[in-house]
């Protein structure tokens, strides 16, 4: 008969305690006992192949925007369409067609990006390792250029993704029915989704995203953005804050071989692009990058008529869109306009998008 020795040791704040294995051990988080534990499990004393784990215990706490002054001024950036009032301005990130990702501080990048990719990430929100979320964008080749199939959320253990032809799939594998105009909650998270202006639009307690349901996406960060420009934490990932991935290439995450092999180094495009893609404006606010419009969509429009090719209508509408949608979030705009590019029937667009994604039963709209 052979007997073992297990010997549990846990270290917190500079002490370490030891553990009987024969007790059950109940933690109670309270203010004087949040912070860093390691638990060390040994074996026959033996140090080296002892298995240690660590646990970052904290409190959550509920926090609230302030007030939004209406009597601020209206930006003064003349955009198209007779825009509603909006949210605050806020910190905004895009993915454009063709490669083109505008970060959280108005800077254009140009991307080569396959598969799947982490937007943007706080994994430490309020600097607790509690509820942290993750938002992954997932990329195909659409009329020929790069565009965004769908975005994926993670919030803690649940998750929901909405995909091409405005679907929105729950963590269960089943499809949302959504109608227009109406706010629903996604199963067994704090987020909702509603589709509104030709938009799925996610609302959760920390940021706020956009799909336009066929090659562009935005996220836009909650809270107020301040006048200078925002500043990665060490808890913030993705393409959304910078391209330092380590490892992985344009924080391409899951597959990276075959199809969805990468060059980090694939340059932009050189050739000057139209007249009309001189889309960029100043920063509404001086020396913030961040309230800069139009940056990303001249890219992408570069990109789009890169070497003299010819956008599709849906590129030219899509990407009028996106620019409008992104100078609306990040300065507070309302979402609704026109946009001259797209076509005049309303219901025409919808059914092209539509049929782009897989088929559903239940559409989101009604153009019969």
């Amino acid at each position: 008969k052979q007997w073992y020795q297990r010997r549990v040791a846990l270290t917190a704040g500079g002490e370490t305690s030891y553990l009987s294995v024969r007790e059950n051990y109940r933690f109670q988080v309270t203010e004087d006992s949040v912070g860093t534990y390691r638990i060390t499990l040994t074996h026959c004393m033996n140090t080296e192949t002892a298995v240690r784990n660590e646990y970052r215990f904290g409190i959550k706490r509920v926090t609230t925007s302030p007030p939004v002054d209406a009597t601020s001024p209206t930006p003064a950036y003349d955009l198209p369409g007779e825009l509603q009032a909006g949210g605050p301005p806020g910190y905004t990130c895009s993915a454009f067609s063709g490669g083109v990702l505008e970060d959280f501080n108005s800077r254009a990048h140009f991307y080569d990006l396959s598969c799947t990719h982490i937007l943007a990430a706080d994994l430490m929100p309020g600097g607790y390792y509690i509820d942290p979320w993750f938002i992954y964008g997932t990329f195909d080749i659409l009329d020929g250029k790069t565009a965004l199939m769908h975005m994926t959320f993670y919030l803690g253990r649940n998750i929901f993704e909405v995909q091409r032809g405005w679907i929105v799939h729950t963590r269960s594998g089943n499809k949302m029915e959504l109608d227009e105009g109406v706010e629903q909650l996604v199963p067994n998270t704090e987020c909702t989704v509603n589709y509104s202006d030709l938009h799925i639009q996610v609302s959760c307690p920390l940021f706020e995203a956009y799909y336009d349901g066929l090659m562009s996406g935005h996220i836009k960060l909650k809270g107020d953005a301040g006048t200078e420009d925002l500043r990665k934490g060490r808890g913030n990932l993705g393409l959304c804050f910078d391209s330092n991935s380590g490892w992985r290439p344009n924080w391409q995450i899951g597959r990276m071989r075959g199809q969805c092999k990468i060059d980090v180094e694939e340059p932009s495009c050189e050739s000057e692009g139209p007249d009309t893609c001189q889309l960029s404006r100043a920063p509404q606010t001086e020396g913030s990058q961040w309230s800069s419009c139009g940056v990303g969509a001249e890219g992408a429009c570069k990109e789009l008529n890169c070497g003299g090719a010819t956008p599709t209508p849906q590129q030219k509408c899509a990407l009028q869109k996106a620019n409008r949608i992104n100078c609306s979030l990040k300065l507070g705009r309302g979402l609704f306009g026109f946009d001259a590019e797209c076509p005049e029937e309303e219901c025409d667009w919808k059914q092209a998008v539509y049929s782009q994604g897989c088929p559903q039963e239940y559409l989101p709209f009604d153009c019969s």
